[in-house]
């Protein structure tokens, strides 16, 4: 069985026995595990109170808000990588750095950039979407291209919008496989359950490792 939600097809035959819950204020992070980090950054994630919303302890706190269409049934959830169905098509998040999210979300999904005071305005335009902070410490930038986004940490409003349309371009979809490795190469246990949570103790050890 292959699931088309970005999970890599020679893990797909066990997808259901990777985590799957989604869990208010669990951390959803880059690793540094799988290289370079920035934790002074704050361009780290917590799981909010809905799926899919995603709160970024940056100096300036954001929130990435993800509205589905219709049901969403969570078929994988690590510490930095999120699969999931719907009936319109599926919705796969994962890092391609510790600086940038990468998403592929349905078709009819609506993807906002939240800032303190609400949701960050188009201004009628359909480009990025830009919150930078009024001290001038730092800036997030989304720029989504038809079903698929990228969501960039930047010191200043060009480093950031140059990591997002730059790695937006270099990937048609989430890099989920490299960063389900980690949990991957745990032994497999016979028992779905005791393999499902050994998964999750991989996740939990790998994301703290900032």
């Amino acid at each position: 069985m292959t699931l088309d939600v970005g999970i890599p097809e020679q893990l797909s035959d066990h997808a259901s026995e990777w985590p799957h819950t989604w869990g208010e204020g669990a951390l959803f992070a880059f690793s540094g595990v799988d290289g370079e980090t920035d934790a002074l950054s704050g361009f780290v994630a917590t799981l909010g109170s809905e799926p899919f919303d995603l709160l970024w302890h940056t100096p300036r706190q954001r929130r990435l808000r993800l509205r589905l269409p219709g049901a969403a049934d969570i078929r994988l959830l690590t510490g930095d990588a999120l699969a999931a169905q719907t009936a319109a098509g599926p919705l796969t998040l994962a890092f391609s750095a510790w600086h940038t999210l990468l998403g592929k979300t349905p078709p009819g999904a609506v993807v906002e950039l939240l800032g303190p005071d609400g949701a960050v305005p188009d201004d009628g335009c359909p480009g990025p979407r830009i919150d930078r902070d009024p001290g001038g410490r730092d800036a997030m930038v989304l720029c989504r291209q038809h079903e698929r986004f990228a969501l960039a940490f930047g010191r200043c409003v060009a480093e950031a919008e140059t990591r997002a349309r730059g790695e937006l371009a270099r990937h048609a979809a989430p890099p989920a496989e490299a960063r389900l490795a980690f949990c991957a190469a745990a032994p497999r246990l016979p028992d779905p359950d005791l393999d499902r949570l050994l998964k999750k103790c991989s996740a939990v050890m790998k994301v703290n490792s900032l």
